[in-house]
């Protein structure tokens, strides 16, 4: 019997092994299948979920409008980040926190017991919820009513958090963006603006970096700022940095240097897998390339246009992706250059390359910024 239960062990084995051969998406479903089992394990901890209880309860009693819809691990406690990074949600008799995503989903949930409650107590019950399973209840978390956090405590919570994730990784852009827009959402502007300058100290080559301190430079002292983003994209132009260039003059309502860029744009090759950066912010080449042209032909600079759009027809590595839009937009300019100018709507199949959708520039900067947004695709 047991040398029968090696065989059929073996044989169970060597069929997974063919299987994971045959399908390699196989080996990380159950690698990661692991790991998630691994995380609903740690989560049902009294060390993990204790903290996290109390935190979004806390977070519950304060003021609904210090808190974006969605908040990350900065916002969370460090007992819930070891185990793994995730997002939450906070209303004011509820919250959720997702650990998971994609095939599996899976967290706390948190809701006030109004039953259990009292003038003098709320009484908050945590659960940690699995996909196609039931519910598992962990505490009852307990607070005097009139408890709840200020704007500053939480401020301080937040900006330690993103510390620990810069201190970690010096040029972690999600981190020192979001400290910044923690800073902006609490309106400490000057606050916000010396991080701007801390990132651009641990991150001297990362274009957001240099491109939003160019801009705050440029509002300090004319000049300034282009100064800054110039020598940069003189270390080592190519593609995306005139790109940057480009965007840079439009933010500050200069057209004639910008469309200068773009023509500077088309010497550098924009099929690389490195033109565009093919960042969440960036995309692909064709994606940075239809809105900058988008930009120069809303300013009447219909060469740039043309020429950008030529540039970027025979680019295919993503495919078909903006080549109508480009070749429509190429065509108004062409009429355009023959006095035939009209409007062009914006393509709905591409999106506006925003790097400020996560910022608020116009706070940062203390004026409106003309920058493209989704708002456009409405045109």
């Amino acid at each position: 019997m047991k040398a029968k239960r090696i065989v059929i062990g073996g044989l169970i084995a060597a069929g997974v092994l063919a299987l994971c051969v045959l399908n390699p998406i196989v080996l990380p479903v159950f690698v990661g299948l692991k790991q998630i089992r691994k995380m609903e394990y740690a989560l049902q901890r009294p060390q993990v979920y204790e903290p996290v209880g109390r935190q979004l309860a806390l977070y519950c009693q304060s003021e609904p409008a210090l808190f974006p819809e969605y908040i990350g691990p900065a916002w969370l406690p460090e007992e819930l980040n070891t185990v793994g990074h995730g997002w939450a949600s906070i209303r004011s008799n509820s919250a959720y926190v997702e650990m998971g995503g994609g095939f599996h989903h899976f967290g706390y949930s948190l809701v006030l017991d109004a039953e259990a409650s009292t003038a003098q107590t709320r009484a908050w019950q945590l659960y940690m919820y699995s996909e196609d399973s039931k519910e598992i209840h962990l505490q009852t978390v307990k607070l005097p009513a009139g408890s709840y956090l200020t704007p500053d405590a939480i401020l301080d919570k937040v900006v330690a958090g993103f510390d620990t994730q810069i201190r970690k990784q010096r040029d972690n852009m999600r981190a020192h963006e979001g400290k910044i827009q923690t800073y902006l959402r609490f309106n400490k502007v000057p606050a916000a603006r010396q991080t701007c300058a801390d990132m651009l100290a641990d991150m001297p080559d990362n274009w957001w970096a240099v491109l939003v301190n160019a801009l705050l430079m440029e509002e300090q002292s004319a000049g300034r700022g282009a100064e800054l983003i110039n020598r940069w994209v003189k270390q080592h132009e190519d593609f995306d940095r005139y790109m940057d260039l480009a965007y840079f003059y439009h933010l500050t309502q200069r057209p004639r240097e910008a469309a200068q860029a773009i023509m500077r744009a088309t010497n550098f090759s924009a099929s690389a897998w490195g033109a565009g950066r093919d960042s969440e912010y960036d995309g692909n080449s064709e994606f940075r390339g239809y809105t900058a042209a988008m930009c120069a032909y809303r300013t009447g600079d219909y060469d740039a246009v043309i020429t950008l759009c030529n540039h970027l027809l025979p680019v295919f590595l993503n495919g078909d992706y903006a080549k109508a839009g480009l070749k429509a937009l190429k065509a108004a300019a062409q009429q355009a250059k023959a006095g035939q100018i009209r409007e062009v709507a914006w393509d709905s199949g591409i999106l506006p390359f925003d790097a400020f959708a996560k910022v608020d520039i116009a706070k940062l900067l203390g004026r409106a910024v003309p920058r493209p947004t989704r708002q456009d695709l409405r045109d």
